[in-house]
């Protein structure tokens, strides 16, 4: 039902973010070369994607905060569970779908659908 895509750098996140619109992006705390915040500050200035940061140590308080101030959608425990992260698409996918406009009186068209799967 959703494509997955996974990358292993920030340089191929932000290139594979140039070609394709995603419904929500994950990423992990650290990639091999960069860091969370610093996709978040990619997505913030450039694209249009909820990103829900991975941590692996939760119990710092702080990085919780600090992904938060920076823009992610939400933030969860690495390694994740499958729950957690169908909880977190479905808030996305709901948020986003309530900032769209209804149905267009005009045209009698409902808005495309906004998910995980790659927009053509």
């Amino acid at each position: 039902m959703f494509e997955t895509v996974v990358c292993s750098s920030l340089r191929e996140s932000k290139d594979l973010l140039t070609r394709q619109d995603f419904g929500v992006a994950f990423c992990e705390d650290r990639f091999e070369d960069g860091t969370y915040p610093d996709l978040l500050s990619i997505v913030r200035s450039s694209y249009r994607v909820p990103v829900v940061v991975m941590i692996s140590d939760l119990h710092q308080d702080g990085t919780f905060r600090e992904a938060m101030k920076l823009g992610a959608f939400g933030v969860i425990a690495s390694p994740c569970l499958t729950k957690d992260v169908q909880w977190m698409v479905i808030q996305a996918t709901q948020s986003e779908s309530a900032s769209k406009p209804k149905l267009n009186s005009r045209s009698g068209t409902a808005p495309a659908p906004y998910g995980l799967e790659r927009h053509k």
